[in-house]
Order: structure tokens, then sequence, then C-alpha cells
């Protein structure tokens, strides 16, 4: 046979000869098809009946990043959660998205930033499954021990229906009418819409899981309320508000359920992944490769490469590029800060380096302060948050800060602390906005005995409870114009408020309605003349509040928030919540972030606020004090647990700033952690020495 024929034959017959190396190999007609089919670019490679199952399972590109998360871990059945095999379970959860399976532990330094990223998201995967198995594991518990409870004592009085189901289920189980299917063929996901009919409006309990990404198994009345029988779903994006209000929600799910199963159904909550639903965006959404900061961020080597310039004979000079590991101090001094209206503690030293490394730095860097028990981080913290105020104030820039920490609880402290520099002021100095959810952030400490701080200065600049503030300041205003006192200290008092609200709502509104401020500055007149003898008559300034209060009703929220926060200049938030997606529609880009407690967060959750793209990051914590909490020993193992603060500062020796005064502890105490965590480094304040 010649080679022209042999040619010919290869490609037009069903069956012929391929040249190999060793010599002409015989291949079927399948093979043939196969590797015309990938010579000529007519198609992807045929699949064997193993790779077809597989690649069936693959999540395809055309799901949003919120369904492309829950796909990649709702797509198999519910009973795989429970496998022996967890190692075989998160692997096929990483083939569906298309992730590197880690076989050890993470690396300090990846090449790819690619692999960085992607072997993060792939223990977020497994941080995740984790909480949905433990949460099956708690209903499957359930549901086998309570049969062998005793029976309750039967009644005369006959139980109805509704009463017989709620029974026979958890406690947290939710009985609710099935009454939409939307099938979704492109995403290859329906949808879900349930019902509570019976049984009045949601529990508290019930409120608590009606939650954008929380995991419900749903079962069907006519099936037993067993692992195997349920359909793994999750909520989508909808107001809390609005969920009460409808007595209904809709679920994503990825198994098919045909309308004819429209009915009874319980579903009982069994984890929450939004956070780590954010985490993972973080890591595989299209911002992670364009942070400012991201070469140090990898933990790669600063630049110390030559630089030339052109010298005026036109010859070229070399000057090498040093790192400057001085730091000029060069901060407002306090009479400076107290005439700008904010009364800050004094710093030591150290806190002035500290602060002043930060305020001074380039863009695209990260400066790291690692902060030992007692040593006045918070302190710290206030002072940079006011020293950048007062600097933005005075230059005139346009500039936004972010202030984030891991939980509520630090947030709500550092905000609070912040706010109480204003020397009891009642106006703030520019738009600050506190963002996140109102019963963990404001009602924390309050629900304890019924105890705790006053959270009307924090409500007063929360997002989601600004525009009440803002009515409950009128009511009070119309409340004295309607009644007036003699008493000139309370009319002072409301004259103060109304001028506050007028300033609240002119630097906070990029688009102030002129006839609000014309109402108000009447109020302010009539309040600054007298109600009897003004020029503002008593029926006027009431019909004026009236109108105000009338047009703020009928303000849209959605609106006003996303107005408030395109014209923020200080944002605080969990790291958590600024993924939320009002923040990402309505905040452009963030100038520079701040982190307090980094050292206890994982490193995913840093990500999230880095879609801001900040130009700057100052991360303050201790990675010696508690970590983060990973749940999953097996991505503990990994290096989940490990935060971008200490990964910086041990794996990468990155520079550092140590606060090295203490005030908390007596010596006695302060030696040990001094010399077995801190090489003798940490001093004792003047106030504990005594």
């Amino acid at each position: 046979m010649s080679s022209q024929r042999a040619g010919k034959t290869r490609t037009e017959s069903k069956a012929g000869y391929v040249r190999t190396s060793k010599g002409d190999k015989f291949v079927g007609g399948a093979a043939v098809a196969r590797l015309n089919a990938v010579r000529k670019g007519r198609g992807n490679r045929i699949l064997r009946p193993g790779e077809k199952q597989r690649s069936e399972q693959v999540v395809p590109h055309g799901l949003s990043p919120f369904e492309r998360f829950f796909a990649g871990l709702l797509k198999g059945e519910a009973s795989d959660f429970l496998k022996p095999d967890t190692l075989s379970t998160w692997k096929a959860i990483c083939d569906r998205l298309r992730l590197p399976f880690p076989q050890g532990p993470l690396k300090h330094y990846y090449d790819d930033q690619k692999q960085h990223f992607s072997y993060r998201a792939s223990l977020i995967m497994e941080e995740s499954r984790y909480a949905i198995s433990q949460g099956l594991r708690e209903m499957q518990r359930w549901s086998s021990g309570g049969a062998n409870e005793p029976k309750p004592p039967t009644r005369r009085c006959r139980q109805t229906r509704y009463q017989q189901r709620k029974n026979s289920t958890p406690s947290n189980t939710m009985i609710l009418s099935l009454t939409g299917v939307e099938a979704r063929e492109r995403n290859d996901h329906c949808t879900l819409t349930f019902l509570k009919e019976v049984g009045g409006p949601f529990t508290p309990n019930e409120v608590q899981s009606l939650r954008q990404g929380t995991i419900f198994a749903c079962v069907s009345e006519n099936l037993s309320s067993t692992v195997s029988n349920s359909v793994l779903g999750c909520i989508l994006a909808s107001s809390r508000e609005t969920m009460i209000k409808t007595r209904s929600f809709t679920v994503m799910v990825f198994k098919p359920v045909s309308k004819s199963q429209e009915s009874i159904w319980r579903l009982t909550p069994i984890a929450s992944l939004l956070t780590e639903q954010r985490k993972f965006d973080a890591c595989m959404g299209s911002n992670a490769g364009k942070i400012p900061f991201l070469l140090p961020l990898l933990g790669g080597k600063k630049p110390t490469h030559i630089k030339f310039s052109e010298q005026e004979n036109g010859e070229m000079l070399s000057v090498k590029v040093e790192q400057d590991e001085s730091c000029e101090v060069n901060l407002c001094s306090q009479g400076d800060m107290e005439e700008a209206g904010f009364l800050l503690p004094t710093l030591n030293r150290t806190q002035e380096k500290a602060a002043a490394t930060f305020l001074n730095s380039q863009p695209n860097t990260i400066t790291l302060i690692q902060g030992p028990p007692g040593t006045g981080k918070t302190t710290l913290l206030v002072n940079i948050i006011c020293q950048y105020l007062v600097d933005s104030i005075s230059s005139n820039k346009a500039r936004c800060l972010m202030v984030c920490a891991p939980t509520n609880k630090a947030v709500s402290v550092l905000c609070t602390r912040f706010l109480g520099t204003l020397q009891g002021r009642g106006e703030l100095p520019c738009n600050i906005l506190l963002v996140g959810d109102d019963d963990k952030l404001l009602d924390d400490e309050q629900s304890r005995n019924g105890r705790g701080r006053d959270t009307s200065t924090l409500r007063s600049i929360f997002l989601y409870t600004w525009i009440k503030t803002v009515l409950d300041s009128l009511s009070s205003i119309q409340g004295f114009v309607a009644r007036p006192t003699s008493n000139q200290r309370e009319q002072q008092r409301i004259l103060n408020l109304t001028k506050q609200l007028v300033k609240k709502l002119r630097q906070s509104l990029s688009q102030f309605p002129q006839d609000m401020g014309i109402a108000l500055d009447r109020v302010i007149k009539l309040l600054g003349d007298g109600i009897v003898g003004g020029t503002i008559t008593q029926k006027e300034a009431l019909d004026n509040i009236g109108a105000l209060v009338q047009e703020i009703e009928d303000w849209k929220p959605d609106l006003i928030w996303q107005d408030l926060l395109s014209s923020a200049h200080i944002i605080f938030c969990t790291l958590a919540s600024s993924g939320a997606g009002i923040l990402k529609r309505s905040v452009g880009q963030v100038d520079d972030l701040i982190v307090d407690e980094a050292a206890a967060s994982c490193e995913p959750e840093m990500y999230i606020p880095f879609h801001f793209m900040p130009q700057r990051l100052l991360a303050v914590g201790d990675p010696k004090q508690l970590p983060a909490t990973v749940m999953s020993q097996i991505a503990a193992d990994r290096g989940l647990g490990k935060s971008l603060h200490e990964r910086l500062m041990y794996d990468a020796a990155y520079p550092h700033i140590m606060l090295d005064v203490q005030y908390r502890m007596k010596p006695e105490i302060s030696h040990f952690p001094s010399k077995h965590f801190y090489s003798g480094k940490l001093a004792d304040g003047p106030n504990v020495v005594r």
C-alpha cells in the first residue's frame, strides 16, 4: 500500500492504521472518529461511559457565582454527605466545579496565582461539605431517635392534620405548601416556591433560618423524613421582611421536581453557608487576580531591581531601590485633633510609628501590625480612622475607608469607640455607615439580661435603620413644636437636633431635595426666633414637618440605601457582610481597607472585601492568639485555618510592627506571655507598674 493510499484510508475509512513512533498501529472506527474530530475541530472528544457520567455532573459555566457554589455542593445525592469516605465526596464536589484537589497542606507561595486561589476555594468546599454533613446527621439522629420515643398520651379531642404533622417533625422543621415549580433547564436547576398557609406567621426560630444561603432538607409529606428522601436546596436572595410579610420564600434545588408534586412539604434547616459562598466567590471571582497589592498578598518579594534615570547629559544613572525601614512620624497633633472635634487618647511611640506607617504608606501595599493582648489595638485603630478622616476633610479628598472585622462584636466595639471620640457631639463630620445584621450588631449585648450598651448612636448610622432614625428625629421636633415649653434647655436641644438633622441629610444624600432643605430651614428659624411672636407661625412649621414626614415615608428604601453607600466616607462592616449584594451594587472603589482581628479570620474570608479594589490594606491582629474557627479537620490539616496575617508574618517573612507596651496585666502576669510568646519584647505600661 502506497503512502498516498494509506493516508486516504486513515481519513476516509471507518478503520485503518495510525502511524506512531513504534510503527503503524491499527485503530477502530470510534478511535478514528475521535481523532478526526479533534484534528478538524468539529467537536469535543467522544466520552467513554464513565467519563460521560462524570461530565453530566460538571457545573455549567453559565451560572452566577451564587448558583455555581451551591450547584457544586447540592448536585449529588443528600446521602453522599453521610458516606464514610469523606474524601471521595469532597473530590466529587471539586470535580463538578473543576477545582484542583489538594493532596496535602497548602504552600505558602505559588508561582501561579490561579493555584493560590483555587486551592483555597477547594478547602472552602470541604468546610461547606462538613457543615452540611453535620446538619444531616443531626436530622438523622432525630428521625431515628424519634421513632423509639414513647408516644404522647392520646387526647379525646381530635387533632388537626397540621398538628399531627407537627408532632412528627423536629422543632425547627416548617410545614409548608409547595405552590410553584419553575424549571430552568438551561441553568440545570429549578426553583420551588413554598407558602405557609396554616399555623400562623413564621415563628422567631423560623425567621432566623430565613436567610439567603440557608440549606434546607425538603421532604414531601408522603415520604418519611430521612436523608435519602430529602432534596437539598438553598434560599435565594430576598429580603427577610418580604418573606415574613408574604409568608413565602423560594428554594433553589438541583433535582427534578414535577409540578404534580405540589403538596405539603417538610423543610428542615441544615446549615447556613452564605459566608462560605462569599469566600468562594472571593477566591474564584473575576477580580481575584486584579487586587492592587497582589504581589505582597501572594508572598512575593519586594522590588529591589535597578531603576534607571536619565541625566541632563543623556547618560543613564542606575539607582538601586532600597526598602526604607525608618518611618517619619507625620501625624496631626493632639491640639489639631481636638480642634477638628476629636478627643483622642495619647499614643505611645510604637503606636505612633504604626499609625504613621499606614497613613504614609504608598499605594499597592500591605501594612501588618501585631498587637499582643492589652497593647491598645482598638485605641490605635480609632486614632488611625480619625487621622484619616481629618486628612480627607482638610485636603478635600473624596476618599472611602472600609473598616472590617471577622465578628459583629469586634465591629460594634470599634464603631462605638470611634463615635465616642466626637466629644459628645450629636453631629457627624461626614457620612459614616454601619452595615450588617441588626439583630447581631445592635441587639447582641442588650439581649443579655436586658442590659448592655446604648445602641441609639449605632442605630443612627446603621444602614437599615437610617430612615427610621430620621423619622424619629422629625417626630421629636414635631412634638415639641406642637406642645412647646418654656424650658430653654429643651428648646435648645430641639434646635440643635434640627440643625444636626439638616447637616446629616445634606452630607449623606447626593440628591438632597431642595424643598426639604427649605422646610427644615423654616423650622430652624421658628425655633431660633421663638414659637410665639416669630416670623414663622406654629401652623406653618407643623405643616412643613408633616410634609417632610410624608415625603420620607414615601421613599424607596433600596434607592436611599444605595445613595447612602455611594456617598459614604467610612463604612463599618464584618468581612462577610462586605460581600452583600447591596454593597457590591452601590459602593464603587474603596480607597483603603482596615481589618481588625485579622489573625482570627481565615485567609479566604479576608479576600471578601478585596473586590472593592482597595489601594492599601492595614491588617491588625495577633497570630499568637486564637486562630480562625474551622470545623472540618480535613480542611484545618490542609491549612484553611491559617490567616493571611500569619502566612505573611511567618512564612513570607513580611515586615511588621509589634505593639510592645501592654496596659492590661500586672507585671507578675505579663512576664510569662512576654517571655514565652513575644521573645521578652513586651513591656508594661505605667498604669500597671506601681
